[in-house]
């Protein structure tokens, strides 16, 4: 008999979890040269405790058996002066021997049955369970296009405006409130989020930028390195700058930084940058077509008028929305 269960991030067997996802994605990340090593108990307990709260876990069992699971992750939205609680449905894993039976689908199911007034889920779904999503009542706000530049600086000269942090501090807060978009949805960009996502991430390691002038701080960025199907590429996070030009500094920062790594290729994913700007950064769009997934984003409100307004607004997505990197 097959049971399905939503219980907290706190409630889980952790060891038990990490087995089934290492063993759900094991023959993917083998075709993409990635290393399933990071689906550890540790990554788990990390990634279920935000700041923003604690993760909730669909768990589908036959027996005593785990088969399937799935799970959604707190994070603050924000648009204009209003916040309110956003979910990210992540971690759907079923067995290969129990797959196509519409396990993770009920599991999403479940997730919107629980969401309170003015609360919103979120997911960045693959082409077979989009259409899943969209039964359920999830709305497409859009594909995340993925950008693509050469690490070469003509002028190596960087902005000394642009410094590496270990941290994000104080400032960021200040940040995160001009950064706020009236019409468009953002996940919060405080300082707690940027430190518990990239500072504490256990496993992964990312470099900081913030660019700062003599008064306050105005921009940032986040960047990795990124080994997959036998290429080694710098991804941006985040690329964030209250004017064009701020952004413009730090990406010819993080193109240093990436220079000296030896690295050949830079990457972003962001659906609110214009071909022209992206071309005059150079960066160049890559057709959806060419990738392992075309990255969607699908969302569903629970009944309220903020998480209405929510759902109909446009939403800015950056690289490091995405749990995946």
């Amino acid at each position: 008999m097959v049971s399905f269960e939503i219980v907290d991030g706190d409630d889980i067997d952790y060891e038990m979890f990490a087995s089934l996802q290492r063993e759900a994605y094991k023959e993917l990340l083998s075709n993409l040269k990635v290393s399933n090593n990071f689906m550890t108990p540790m990554f788990y307990r990390w990634k279920f405790h935000p700041p923003a709260g604690t993760a909730k876990i669909a768990i589908v069992k036959k027996g005593e058996r785990l088969i399937s699971t799935n799970a959604m992750i707190p994070v603050k939205l924000q648009m204009g002066k209003y916040k309110i609680q956003g979910w990210q449905a992540t971690d759907a894993a079923t067995l290969k021997t129990e797959r196509r039976k519409g396990y993770s689908s009920r599991c999403l199911q479940l997730f919107t049955q629980i969401l309170k007034t003015n609360e919103i889920i979120f997911v960045f779904p693959n082409k077979s369970s989009a259409p899943y999503a969209e039964k359920l009542g999830f709305h497409s706000k859009g594909v995340i296009t993925t950008w693509v530049k050469p690490a070469i600086l003509l002028n190596k000269k960087v902005s000394e405006n642009v410094i590496r942090v270990t941290k994000f501090g104080k400032e960021q807060d200040v940040l995160a409130e001009k950064l706020v978009d009236t019409n468009k949805v953002i996940i919060s960009r405080v300082a707690d989020y940027l430190n518990w996502r990239y500072v504490d991430h256990p496993i992964y390691k990312y470099t900081l930028f913030v660019y700062r002038d003599a008064k306050e701080q105005q921009g940032y960025g986040v960047v990795r390195k990124l080994e997959a199907i036998g290429h080694t590429i710098a991804v941006v996070m985040e690329l964030w700058g209250l004017q064009p030009k701020i952004k413009i500094e730090l990406l010819r920062s993080i193109t240093a930084w990436a220079i000296e790594q030896g690295i050949k290729k830079i990457v972003l994913q962001e659906n609110s940058q214009s071909l022209l700007s992206g071309l005059k950064a150079g960066f160049i769009a890559v057709p959806h077509w060419i990738l392992p997934k075309k990255q969607i984003l699908m969302a569903h409100a629970a009944p309220g008028e903020l998480s209405e307004k929510f759902i109909r607004s446009k939403w800015r997505i950056q690289t490091g929305d995405w749990d995946g990197l």
